[in-house]
């Protein structure tokens, strides 16, 4: 299992906004994103998604071959409760059933 420092875990949290009601809304960070707007954190010199460190740090371990997954659809969020864990088919399965593939049917 992963330990995390709590210096790590304050650093993490210093990084958010979190508005309106805290278990619904999307908790957004606030600190570097990708070019898809993912957020970005450093653990022990090794950058990550920020969905993916929330993850870490307070559900440990993620599992070989699982993504760490937004139900909100909000790159950004990092709100435990909006993030889950698929495998990569699964998530691709949830991205069409949303509609969220980018594909146009003719």
């Amino acid at each position: 299992m992963t330990l995390i420092k709590r210096k790590t875990m304050t650093r993490f949290w210093r990084k958010l906004s979190l508005q309106g009601d805290y278990f619904d809304s999307c908790w957004e960070w606030q600190a570097a994103r990708n070019h898809l707007g993912y957020g970005l954190f450093q653990i022990d010199g090794k950058v990550t998604t920020a969905s993916r460190a929330a993850w870490l740090i307070f559900n440990g371990d993620i599992p070989d071959g699982y993504d760490v997954c937004h139900r909100c659809d909000n790159p950004p969020c990092v709100n435990l409760l909006h993030l889950f864990l698929a495998t990569k088919k699964e998530n691709m399965q949830d991205m069409i059933a949303k509609g969220r593939h980018g594909w146009r049917d003719k």
